[in-house]
């Protein structure tokens, strides 16, 4: 009886991501296209941490949305970041585009590895025990400083402002993600990306099983 008293008694604790939800809102319904175009695009501020002061990423951050393919086959908008490199490319051939497939940071709309680019790490004293640390930062860094472009994808249903859940752990759904964010970033307009040029996809854990299942649908 006490919990359940302490229970009705709390107010809804939510993150606040207001300044978010203009940009991850998709339209409704989505325009027309196929896999990959693009839907919006906006700036991006990458940090290592919040102040921005300690490090910092060699590239210019893009925030995108894209046209892609839920579980069930159905259209449906992703968020990404797409990072141009500020070093040339030191090898042969047209610069590579890694197609990057985070492990999940969490369930939330706060938890899209697009946000946390802009953060580092992110704290909400105002819901408790709400920390994360954007731990890919260092390999992206470090991938960038080597002059590959990056295209990180939210993946399907994590970041947009809506009902629907996640599917990172759906082969499909996660698969044609990363797919169609590397179609995305080789149609944005500025980059040094060759629209033919080589692309590979990588992550770990789940999103090393992002990586495969896009491998195997490329075709």
């Amino acid at each position: 009886t006490i919990i359940a008293s302490l229970v009705s008694m709390a107010s809804p604790v939510r993150a606040d991501e207001s300044q978010y939800e203009t940009f991850y809102t998709p339209p409704d319904p989505l325009p027309a296209g196929k896999p990959g175009d693009l839907i919006r695009t906006e700036p991006s501020r990458l940090v290592l941490e919040p102040s921005g002061q300690l490090g910092r990423f060699v590239g210019v951050g893009t925030r995108i949305m894209y046209r892609s393919t839920d579980a069930q086959g159905k259209p449906v908008a992703v968020t990404g970041t797409y990072i141009e490199p500020v070093n040339p490319w030191p090898g042969a051939g047209p610069r590579p585009l890694l197609a990057y497939a985070t492990i999940p940071f969490g369930m939330g709309e706060q938890c899209a590895p697009s946000r946390m680019f802009n953060q580092g790490i992110y704290a909400s004293l105002q819901t408790g025990f709400d920390l994360m640390l954007n731990v890919e930062e260092g390999f992206v860094a470090t991938l960038l400083a080597r002059g590959f472009a990056i295209v990180i994808t939210d993946g399907v249903g994590l970041g947009v402002h809506g009902s629907k859940s996640p599917q990172l752990l759906n082969r499909f759904a996660a698969g044609t993600a990363l797919i169609d964010a590397a179609r995305a970033a080789q149609r944005l307009p500025g980059t040094s990306l060759d629209p033919h040029g080589p692309v590979a996809f990588w992550g770990w854990l789940s999103g090393g099983r992002a990586a495969l299942s896009a491998a195997e649908l490329a075709d």
